[in-house]
């Protein structure tokens, strides 16, 4: 996980003026997916880009060098931007720990192994997916290693 930061200087930064609003904001939210799904690259997909903004919203970020294209993708300029990771989280509590272990017998629920066990989020932390007794199973270490962020 990681958080987009935005230099607090930015609402009067030229480039930004010059944008104006919508292109502006097409900046950002492009940010924020660069920030999601590539951290530390601000380079975004050429369709996306199209797909949240308007041709004139697009030229307008170009002009005024918020982004400049990079073959078919779009490289955003990060003078104003950065990011931090936030791997942060509270810790599953003991007694929901120990009550999803009993609800699945104690036992891997992929495996059968009946050592070394974990909680696995079905839908991962990663990708935002909740602490919740329904989204949580037991498996081994083994195999939560093995099945990794996927769904």
């Amino acid at each position: 996980m990681a958080n987009l930061k935005i230099h607090s200087r930015t609402f009067t930064h030229p480039k930004i003026v010059m944008a104006g609003n919508a292109a502006t904001g097409l900046w950002v939210r492009l940010s924020t997916w660069a920030v999601r799904y590539h951290p530390g690259d601000w380079c975004v997909p050429g369709e996306l880009v199209r797909s949240y903004g308007t041709p004139a919203q697009v030229r307008r970020m170009i002009t005024a060098g918020l982004a400049a294209p990079v073959g078919p993708d779009y490289l955003l300029d990060d003078e104003l931007l950065g990011w931090e990771r936030n791997d942060s989280r509270a810790a599953i509590p003991a007694e929901q720990r120990q009550r999803i272990y009993d609800r699945d017998g104690n036992a891997c629920l992929m495996c059968g192994a009946t050592d070394d066990l974990t909680l696995d989020h079905i839908h991962p932390w990663s990708l935002y997916g909740p602490d919740t007794d329904a989204n949580l199973r037991t498996l081994c270490r083994s195999c939560n290693s093995s099945k990794g962020a996927k769904v």
